[in-house]
């Protein structure tokens, strides 16, 4: 069961830090049954996660499965109500046993899961073991995965990739939570309850002094989304100059009288469109991004530490920037969360590009799109939602017109596209479902004028027109400084080992083959004699 937003603040929490690892090259684990509680010899490995299983020294080619176990105990004073797993993100296929029972499995590298081990607790101990498939190999082949940009970047990661949790809630707990700011300091609060219903709902709005605005109460007597309006007659705007954040806190309280109370953060902000032009709180705002592939060549995996999320923000606002694109991956939720906080806005595009595109997968996608955008919505810095990148003839009229219906009714946005780039320069569709134009200009600057004014949206619907990707910087590299900046040998990610850096999916290492063409070239020697 998914917890969509509920993993940060306000519950029983205990991290379950430390686990051991073991790769299963013969795929004997199941049947040799690695799952049921075991004293651990010397073939398994003490692991911290988050992290990837690259970073262990396992092949960058090696895809699974690996398994992960660990013991945990339920805190003496967790009386009551249910004991939940909660994994914020594994890549890509788990499936989870609790003290021997199998608990289900999951797939997607995106969105957090929880499972419900209350029942399956000896004692107050539990011994959980996880059994995992990353993409790319046989099994998962990238084109038939929502891995996003990465495998064409550096390739594909495996293992427990953010945290894992020990989580208390009452018989009664609330799954999704969905603050939506719908007119002039208005917010329509949505909450989905699971567990022994009816239960009580306190909800309570705050202002970002502190100061209690709206109080509310109401009973979820079913499992549906129930809603409360919250009002603040003077709003404070949330805007990248004034990133003014209010609190919601909503507390849940069973029949046993057993209650949980959980805090989030929401920002007061209209995005509308009028004609050609995005406002923010009825003033125009004009996008200016940077292109965000999720790449840190020193995790593997996407989760930068928070101090790294602070200095790049920091440094965006400074070089004039105010959007980060994701491109085909999936931020974290700290990452977004200051976003929120430091007042850079976001532009969100889901993860499908180059995909093969089946029945199956369509099912697969609806579903994933829809755990994602759960988890993700509800952030003020989110502005504008892509449904994937440059594509072609496979993704078919009904399949996008699915996602982008999906993705309009959870968010609410009046900005969301089908494809960012287009269908008519990528063999896709003509008819688009989309609120604004968007094209990929990659030329040499004599040709970019031209190339403006033949795509110029003439004769179409009046929307606004951004540019979703312009001018790969890779193109650019510096290598006799990245040479320098590493002991004079390329870094891991431009070398020609394929133990170190397989190919993998991408058709070519091209920046193996930069160090090497500049490296012929006796770049360095050019260089200083200017």
């Amino acid at each position: 069961m998914p917890f969509t937003t509920l993993c940060r603040g306000g519950m029983w929490r205990k991290e379950c830090a430390q686990w051991w690892m073991r790769p299963d090259e013969a795929d004997r684990g199941e049947v040799e049954r690695w799952y049921l509680p075991r004293a651990l010899n010397g073939e398994w490995k003490q692991v911290r996660v988050p992290h990837c299983w690259e970073q262990e020294g396992l092949s960058k080619r090696f895809e699974g499965p690996v398994w992960y176990v660990t013991e945990v105990e339920v805190p003496a004073d967790w009386q009551r109500g249910r004991i939940w797993l909660l994994l914020e993100g594994v890549s890509y296929a788990a499936r989870v046993w609790v003290n021997g029972r199998e608990m289900g499995t999951h797939l997607g590298m995106w969105d957090r899961f929880a499972c419900d081990i209350t029942h399956c607790l000896q004692g107050r101990k539990a011994f959980i073991a996880l059994r995992v498939v990353k993409p790319g190999g046989k099994t998962y082949p990238v084109p038939s995965t929502l891995s996003g940009f990465l495998p064409y970047v550096w390739g594909t990661f495996g293992g427990i990739w953010q945290p894992a949790w020990l989580i208390r809630t009452p018989e009664a707990w609330m799954e999704d939570l969905y603050p939506n700011v719908v007119g002039k300091g208005h917010v329509e609060v949505e909450v989905s309850c699971g567990g022994q219903l009816p239960a009580r709902l306190h909800f309570a709005l705050y202002r970002p002094d502190g100061e209690e605005v709206d109080r509310r109460e109401m009973l979820c007597d079913e499992r549906s989304y129930v809603r409360v309006t919250l009002e603040d007659p003077k709003p404070q705007w949330w805007s990248p100059q004034s990133p003014q954040l209010y609190h919601l806190e909503v507390e849940i309280i069973d029949r046993h009288g057993d209650t949980c109370r959980v805090t989030r953060p929401l920002g007061m902000r209209l995005v509308q469109v009028k004609g050609d032009t995005i406002y923010l709180n009825g003033e125009p705002v004009y996008p200016r991004g940077i292109l965000h592939w999720g790449w840190y060549p020193q995790h593997l995996a996407p989760y930068p530490t928070e101090e790294e999320v602070q200095r790049e923000l920091r440094t965006l606002r400074e070089m004039g920037f105010n959007l980060v694109k994701f491109c085909l991956w999936v931020p974290p939720y700290h990452y977004l969360h200051l976003c929120d906080q430091m007042g850079m806005l976001g532009w969100l595009e889901l993860p499908m590009w180059l995909p093969e595109v089946t029945s199956a997968f369509q099912r697969h996608v609806l579903d994933e799109y829809r755990r994602i955008v759960l988890q993700l919505r509800g952030h003020p810095s989110l502005i504008l939602w892509t449904l994937g990148c440059e594509l072609g003839e496979g993704a078919t009229a009904p399949f996008l017109e699915k996602l982008y219906w999906l993705v309009k009714r959870l968010t609410d946005s009046p900005l969301v596209r089908d494809n960012s780039g287009g269908g008519e320069a990528y063999h896709g569709l003509l008819k688009e479902y989309a609120d604004f134009y968007d094209n990929h200009f990659y030329c040499d600057p004599p040709f970019l004028r031209p190339l403006i004014d033949y795509f110029a949206p003439r004769g179409r619907k009046v929307q606004p027109w951004l540019f979703g990707e312009y001018c790969d910087l890779d193109t650019f590299r510096d290598v006799p400084a990245l040479l320098d900046a590493h002991s004079g040998k390329p870094p891991w990610w431009a070398q020609r080992d394929e133990d170190v850096n397989p190919q993998g999916v991408r058709p070519r290492v091209y920046a193996a083959e930069q160090v090497e063409r500049f490296t012929e070239q006796a770049l360095q020697e050019h260089r200083e004699a200017l």
